[in-house]
């Protein structure tokens, strides 16, 4: 199972400065476009707009930029950016439900940072949607726990 990252917002600045210069080619990813419309089923309210920046399409320094984060977000926009390279992204391929439950708590706490959360107040939206998902009986209890415990470590981290 993946691990949750703190997005590192720092590290989100850094891909948020290079962001200006990607190429709009590099931007979507239509065939994920039936997981993210499923995903945001998922949310209380779905976000302005999800995009998938392609990473392996990158120049190379932005690409080691955003090789750095799972998702971000650039300040002033309501846009929330997945990165190809998403462990969870590509796991939503397989077909497993909780995936797709994991990337709407990564989505979750990219749209906190939005409303203008800082990274604590982020990783606290995302850990209630994910028990809302556990209570709800949305996802396997056992399974769903253990992510949240690695969700919870994240602030021993910090």
């Amino acid at each position: 199972m993946a691990k949750p990252r703190p997005c590192g917002y720092s590290r989100v600045l850094i891909a948020l400065a290079v962001l200006g210069w990607l190429n709009p080619a590099l931007l979507g990813a239509p065939r994920y476009d039936p997981i993210i419309q499923r995903v945001l089923t998922l949310l209380p309210r779905p976000p302005s707009q999800v995009v998938i920046v392609d990473v392996g399409l990158a120049a190379d320094d932005v690409r080691e930029a955003l090789r750095m984060v799972d998702a971000f977000i650039v300040k002033g926009r309501r846009v929330v950016y997945l990165t190809s390279h998403n462990e969870i992204l590509q796991g939503t391929v397989s077909g497993w439900p909780m995936y797709e439950h994991m990337l709407a708590a990564i989505i979750w706490h990219e749209m906190a940072h939005i409303d203008g959360a800082d990274e604590e107040g982020a990783q606290r939206k995302e850990e209630g949607l994910w028990r809302r998902f556990v209570a709800d009986g949305r996802v396997d209890r056992v399974t769903a726990l253990r992510y949240l415990k690695l969700m919870a470590d994240r602030h021993s981290d910090q």
